[in-house]
C-alpha cells in the first residue's frame, strides 16, 4: 500500500519570533494611504487694488499652460489720474508671459515679460479757470488721444494659500517703457472777465 503523507503540522507564529527563533518586531498597521496631490491651481483671477491709486481698475486672469509657464491677460479701465488738473479716460488692454522659478505655475518666486496697449484721452485745466456751478470745467483746458504700446519686466512671487486654492497673493517689481513719443499740453489761461 503507498503510504499516504501526514499534513505538515505547523505552530501558529507568535509575535516577536521569527521562523529561526529570533525576535523581530511585530508588524504594525498598514502605511497610510498616499495622500491626493493638490488640485491647485491651473487659473486664478486677481484684482489689483493697488492700480486705483493710479486711477486704473485691472482685472488679472491667469492661467497655467505647462510646467512653469503661465499666460495672463490684465486689462484696465482708465477712469482719471493722480496728477492735479490732468484726466485720463481710456483703457489699456495687455497681457503677461511668466516663468515660474520653481517649475511649477503658482508657487513662489516668477519672472514675467510685459506686453500692453493703452490708449486714452487726457485732458489738461490750466490752475486758475474756474469752476462752473455744476462742478464742469471751464473751457481753459486742453483734450489730447493718445495711444502707446508698452513693453516691460516684472520679478515677484505669488502665495496661493488653501490646499485646493481660494486666496492668492501676488506681488512684484518692474520696468516698463512707452513706445510713443512725448506728448505736450498747453491749458488756455482764462480770458479774463
Amino acid at each position: 500500500y503507498p503510504q499516504q503523507g501526514y499534513p505538515q503540522q505547523g505552530y501558529p507564529q507568535q509575535p516577536g519570533f521569527g521562523p529561526q527563533g529570533g525576535y523581530s518586531p511585530p508588524a504594525g498597521p498598514p502605511p497610510p494611504p498616499v495622500p491626493k496631490p493638490a488640485t491647485c491651481c491651473r487659473w486664478s483671477a486677481r484684482v489689483d487694488p493697488f492700480d486705483l491709486l493710479f486711477r486704473r481698475l485691472t482685472a488679472q486672469v491667469e492661467v497655467a499652460i505647462i510646467g512653469p509657464l503661465s499666460l495672463e491677460l490684465t486689462p484696465s479701465w482708465i477712469f482719471d489720474s493722480p496728477t492735479e488738473f490732468l484726466t485720463e479716460k481710456g483703457f489699456s488692454f495687455g497681457g503677461n508671459v511668466t516663468f515660474y522659478l520653481g517649475g511649477k505655475a503658482f508657487q513662489g518666486m516668477w519672472l514675467k515679460a510685459h506686453m500692453a496697449y493703452e490708449a486714452f484721452d487726457v485732458t489738461l485745466t490750466h490752475p486758475s479757470a474756474p469752476k462752473t456751478a455744476d462742478g464742469v470745467e471751464s473751457p481753459s483746458s486742453t483734450t489730447q488721444s493718445v495711444s502707446t504700446g508698452v513693453f516691460g519686466a516684472m520679478i515677484g512671487s505669488t502665495s496661493v494659500f488653501g490646499r485646493d486654492g481660494g486666496f492668492v497673493i501676488s506681488g512684484g517689481i518692474g520696468i516698463g517703457a512707452a513706445t510713443a513719443g512725448t506728448v505736450t499740453l498747453v491749458a488756455p489761461a482764462p480770458s479774463p472777465l
